[in-house]
């Protein structure tokens, strides 16, 4: 079968025989596809046709209608629970001109050591948003997707898939990274991994022809192997950026050693050696840190560290859209390998299971399985499009042939592309705040009547009370979304002991080095004045059992707030709050979003709404 390429006038180019056995000069003279770039178009071939295709201009125009349409499906404006902290503590860096050692804003673990991962991500965030505000915040986040989703739509058509196959795969796994494309340092593993992934696109392309021999083949990947330096420069990017680097060192340790046997097994010594210091030298520069090997030490505690508190951390539920997406790709993946059984790669297939496994155990881990479909899948199903393309009767003859079809698939392929992107707008404008889930309106309270302090505020809602607090610079919070890399575990796990209660296995997990289960150690540590829990949580009723040393001071459909009695409850006490004043069962509306960063002082609301 034969695909036409886009090529300059005069330019000749074809593709390898779908076999993968070597061709002849005959076959490709030089100047061929990979030095052009390897973009193969849709066509149909029929017994004595020759080679059409349509203008290039079109194919841009199909290109740019699929990267919106993905970044579309990816465009996420909530705001994630940590995002306060995060831009927080970017802003102290910036300020100070280095990073703390010890954690910030907590009384419960003041003195302990703090190893933040994640010192790129919160610079940018800081930068972002003191920069351009929400703009800068959300454009940013947007112009990631852009890479991710550009350099998936590249690889694609690099690697000979058609228009519908580079389609279908960029719209499913945009959909499913929508439900992790927030505003975390997550944004930049993702970001990171596919940029691997590209890298990796150029460099092993055409893998099945090398392992069968083909001469052209092996000279060209000893050309593109130099191209695998990049590597240790993206993983001192990624090692500074956020903890998911671990992973990518696995996985390209993994990836380089099992490519380094099939080379060895084609007598390719010193092409394996090559791969091999590569992923060494890569894997040593992540140690280029603020921490050194104490990243690495952190790294390996956080990774046998069980989480079952974390959603994120749990397996991924099978009654979801998400589980639908995840089950669509692995049945492609099934469906490829039927369809073309001469190109099974088993590297590929290993790590997919892989990854597979773990994005089932732990829902955040998908994401990577999801990343690695989308630049592997669409060769994977290059054949499949092509035997569909000698069954059905394709369009790309006419198309070639008709400018009036070019133009109607242009007018279309432009709806698509304006829409998409019209949709993505309104994400830019502002980053929403649920009020079902964070008490906007118990901070508010907060506000009217100066209540600041030590605060043991739960762990969803840290990073949002911290954040308000260092608007205000006073006061302390208990423990938030740093979780282990500034508070021990044994504090973590008194903490949970309030808020979840007796252990669970299928809730927590709790460490067996951590003190007796006691839930009310967490209204003793510290001394705190306020504790800002969820209503009706576990945490409640503990308050409630000791309603002679706490009195409740605040209660709304989402949140309560509860004040030591001796503080807030004596009519001697410069703090006192009268009964008068307490809110209890406000009339408030909780499906009214806010706006970020939804601070009673500087909340930036829809036009018409008020904070209660």
């Amino acid at each position: 079968m034969r695909l036409d390429v886009p090529a300059t006038p005069g330019f000749e180019v074809c593709l390898p025989p779908v076999t993968g056995s070597s061709q002849t000069p005959a076959q490709c003279p030089p100047g061929n596809l990979e030095e052009f770039g390897g973009t193969v178009h849709d066509v149909e071939s029929s017994a004595g046709a020759g080679r059409r295709r349509w203008p290039i201009w079109l194919d841009r125009l199909i290109a740019l209608a699929i990267v919106m349409l993905g970044t579309a499906n990816m465009a996420n404006n909530l705001a994630d629970a940590d995002l306060w902290g995060h831009v927080q503590y970017g802003r102290e860096v910036i300020a100070d001109g280095k990073l703390p050692r010890q954690a910030t804003w907590t009384y419960a673990a003041p003195e302990w050591p703090w190893v933040n991962h994640e010192n790129i991500a919160e610079l940018w965030l800081a930068a972002a948003y003191d920069g351009l505000g929400i703009w800068g915040l959300t454009i940013s986040k947007w112009l990631m997707s852009l890479v991710i989703v550009g350099l998936m739509v590249w690889s694609s058509r690099r690697a000979g898939a058609n228009w519908l196959i580079t389609a279908f795969v960029v719209n499913v796994v945009s959909d499913l990274l929508y439900l992790h494309w927030h505003f975390r340092p997550q944004a930049l593993t993702y970001t990171c991994f596919a940029i691997l992934l590209a890298t990796w696109s150029y460099a092993f392309d055409r893998w099945t022809d090398l392992l069968a021999g083909d001469s052209q083949a092996i000279a060209r990947f000893r050309q593109r192997i130099w191209i695998l330096w990049s590597l240790p420069l993206l993983m001192i990017f990624w090692a500074n950026s956020h903890g998911g680097f671990a992973a990518g060192a696995v996985i390209m340790t993994l990836y380089h050693l099992l490519r380094a046997v099939q080379l060895l097994r084609r007598g390719e010594r010193w092409l394996a050696l090559h791969l091999g210091i590569i992923a060494i030298v890569a894997v040593a520069a992540t140690l280029v840190n603020p921490y050194g090997f104490g990243l690495w030490r952190f790294m390996a505690m956080a990774l046998t560290l069980r989480r079952t508190e974390i959603g994120d951390f749990q397996p991924l539920p099978l009654a979801s859209l998400e589980a639908m997406m995840v089950a669509i790709l692995v049945l492609a993946i099934i469906v490829s390998e039927l369809a073309a059984p001469r190109r099974r790669d088993w590297v590929q297939l290993m790590i997919l299971g892989l990854l597979l496994w773990q994005g089932l155990a732990h829902a955040r881990h998908i994401v990577i399985f999801a990343l690695l479909c989308g630049f592997w899948l669409p060769e994977r199903l290059r054949d499949l499009g092509e035997w569909l393309g000698t069954q059905v009767r394709l369009p790309g003859e006419h198309l070639s042939q008709s400018r009036a079809a070019q133009l109607r698939l242009a007018w279309f392929v432009s709806f698509v592309a304006i829409f998409s992107f019209l949709r993505i707008i309104p994400c830019w404008r502002e980053i929403t705040v649920d009020r079902n889930f964070f008490p906007v309106d118990a901070l508010a309270f907060m506000e009217r009547h100066d209540l600041r302090g030590r605060t043991f505020a739960s762990f969803n809602w840290g990073q949002y009370v911290l954040g308000y607090f260092a608007t205000k610079g006073d006061g302390l919070i208990a423990v938030d979304g740093r979780y282990e890399t500034c508070y021990p575990r044994a504090v973590i796990d008194l903490y949970f002991d309030f808020m979840f209660g007796p252990h669970n296995p299928r809730q927590r997990f709790r460490s067996p080095s951590s003190p007796p289960f006691d839930p009310t150690w967490a209204l003793n540590h510290g001394s705190p004045e306020l504790v800002l829990v969820e209503r009706n949580s576990y945490g409640t009723r503990i308050l409630e059992s000791r309603a002679d040393e706490w009195v409740l001071l605040y209660r709304d459909p989402v949140a309560q707030l509860w004040g030591r009695r001796e503080t807030f409850d004596d009519p001697h006490s410069r703090r006192y709050v009268p009964p008068q004043k307490r809110s209890v069962d406000p009339t408030i509306d909780v499906a009214r979003p806010a706006i970020w960063p939804a601070f009673p002082n500087s909340c930036i609301e829809r036009p018409g709404s008020q904070i209660d």
